[in-house]
């Protein structure tokens, strides 16, 4: 059995292969590690736990594709990693979790166009990815 990290980076490089092929092609390692965790408990944060400080930034593509496997593979259709993501969209106290909370399908701003601000402001870097979410909402 692999350990949970070399199993967290095992389950990224496969996202990273299954988006070049448009995920087309069966998740071997990320389904493994979704049984790891188990599919009703807070995977996003165990995830984000499990991530070292390098994957969380230079990986952030891989993460989010990788909860969005998840969301259609858990009991609960995603809400608890839609509301995970949430979470840290208000916090807005780390860069890549909000970079990966922005990249996910049906981000909420209907109701709050002020996060993207408060976002935008904090972190300039998702300047242009916070108002790309604005217009799209």
């Amino acid at each position: 059995m692999k350990s949970r990290s070399t199993l967290v980076t095992a389950a990224l490089d496969e996202v990273a292969m299954l988006r070049a092929s448009d995920f087309r092609r069966e998740e071997l390692i990320t389904a493994q590690l979704l049984r790891e965790y188990g599919k009703s408990s807070d995977l996003t944060n165990q995830l984000w736990f499990d991530l070292s400080a390098e994957l969380r930034v230079n990986r952030r593509r891989d993460i989010s594709d990788l909860l969005g496997l998840w969301i259609w593979r858990t009991s609960d259709n995603g809400s608890r990693i839609r509301h995970a993501l949430d979470d840290w969209l208000r916090a807005c106290d780390d860069e890549s979790k909000v970079w990966i909370a922005l990249h996910r399908e049906g981000v909420p701003f209907a109701q709050e166009g002020d996060l993207l601000e408060r976002a935008a402001e904090r972190f300039p870097g998702l300047v242009d990815l916070c108002r790309e979410a604005r217009l799209n909402r």
